[in-house]
């Protein structure tokens, strides 16, 4: 979760704009992670929008 967190969304597009903070921010990403319960199941709540248009 980690890995995909630095790499999509809003933190994703900082870490790969300035890469030098990734050995500060993985650390603590890691922490709120696992703070979160059972490390073999992270479960974030997330919602998705699937918009169709017609002409």
């Amino acid at each position: 979760m980690t890995r995909v967190l630095l790499s999509v969304g809003p933190l994703g597009k900082i870490a790969r704009e300035n890469p030098s903070i990734n050995s500060v921010v993985e650390p603590k990403l890691r922490e709120a992670l696992t703070s979160l319960g059972d490390p073999s199941r992270v479960e974030l709540v997330a919602s998705v929008w699937i918009v169709t248009a017609r002409a």
